[in-house]
């Protein structure tokens, strides 16, 4: 039911200031403000790549949203 509820939302032709959709947006506050650094709001995993010597992204496994990156 989520997954439908962030599909939909992702659709929806408005956008932040920053260019995120308001699925992204939810997924931003469950990711920091709820304090959920393993799963995503999707069901999926948060995982850490890293990219080379100093480079790094937090990223979801199913839906490929990014948390965190440098």
């Amino acid at each position: 039911m989520i997954n439908l509820i962030l599909n939909l939302l992702g659709k929806l032709p408005y956008r932040t200031k920053f260019g995120t959709s308001l699925s992204d947006e939810l997924k931003n506050w469950w990711y920091w403000e709820k304090n959920h650094h393993d799963k995503c709001l999707c069901g999926g995993s948060i995982n850490f790549y890293g990219l080379g010597n100093h480079h790094w992204v937090v990223q979801c496994s199913v839906c490929e949203y990014i948390a965190n990156e440098d």
